[in-house]
């Protein structure tokens, strides 16, 4: 609020110091701004080391967002209220990117795992063990579930360093296409965090196509309709047990759900750009020599 008061009083240089120390690092030129303040509030940004701001603020002034007061209401993991993505996009705003330590993995997987057993399931497997060796013997880190996860850690929270990594290789299966996990948690996640700009996700995503998800990336109404139909019973299986929307977190996650129903085809069309190779004997070929020079720098 403090920095939003600066702002208003033209007091540049203050508010850049404001939203610096907010941050933990020096603000891009689009951040110094009341539209980026106003939609770390309304989208819920997760700043490193800091609660969300509407946890604090629950209630913005009309005169602030020039909006009712009656949406201005920001609850905490509820839906968004401002609609403040066309401006954001408009001023060049980006998402906050993640504070990488050197013990963080700089890339991440995104696949179906859990079915090791059928033929897609072990192409899956291998795929994402041969990339995780090829990766490994250029000295950087790999975030996988079966080596940064163990017993007591939240799936969900690993979900979220996927969404906020410099770089995800995603293994598009027919499997992961219908996971909430992969679509939700962490696809999703990660091109909400880029704004929904086609320029901002694509260079931070490596899409391994398997053979089992070629006919469905081209069928996406199919596959957005599938999505539209998972939403609506979700959300109308939890209005039976909660009228009242009491369930604060569950309710955030249905409505996760149907924003990303609304944002699908632009996401898919975004992935589909990608040109990397396509199906198992392609994707496993040159040693991941493709996946290699998408990586970011190697850290000093």
């Amino acid at each position: 609020m403090r920095a939003f008061i600066e702002l208003r009083r033209g007091n540049h240089s203050e508010a850049k110091s404001i939203i610096e120390r907010f941050l933990g690092r020096e603000p891009a030129a689009g951040e110094i701004t009341e539209e980026f303040l106003l939609s770390v509030w309304d989208e819920q940004v997760a700043i490193p080391n800091a609660h969300r701001i509407c946890f604090h603020l629950p209630v913005l002034s009309a005169a602030i967002t020039s909006r009712p007061e009656s949406s201005s209401r920001r609850v905490q993991f509820g839906k968004p209220v401002l609609s403040m993505q066309t401006a954001a996009a408009a001023i060049g705003v980006v998402a906050v990117p993640p504070v990488v330590g050197s013990n963080d993995p700089e890339v991440y997987v995104s696949y179906a795992w859990g079915d090791d057993k059928s033929p897609e399931g072990i192409k899956r497997e291998e795929v994402v063990n041969q990339m995780c060796v090829a990766v490994g013997r250029t000295g950087r880190l790999v975030g996988r579930d079966k080596t940064v996860m163990k017993p007591g850690d939240s799936i969900e929270a690993f979900a979220d360093k996927i969404a906020k990594a410099p770089r995800i290789v995603v293994v598009v299966s027919a499997k992961s296409l219908h996971s909430k996990f992969c679509m939700v948690d962490e696809i999703y996640s990660a091109y909400q965090r880029s704004g929904f700009r086609r320029a901002e996700f694509q260079p931070k995503v490596i899409a391994l196509v398997m053979d089992d998800a070629t006919a469905m990336l081209k069928d996406d109404i199919a596959l957005v309709k599938h999505w539209q139909a998972v939403h609506e019973r979700e959300r109308d299986d939890l209005k039976a047990v909660d009228p009242n929307n009491k369930a604060l977190e569950r309710w955030s996650k249905v409505h996760k759900l149907g924003d990303m129903c609304d944002h699908l085809l632009d996401m898919l069309d975004a992935i589909k750009d990608i040109i990397m190779p396509r199906g198992y004997e392609n994707i496993v070929k040159g040693d991941f020599s493709e996946v290699i020079a998408r990586l970011p720098p190697q850290r000093t």
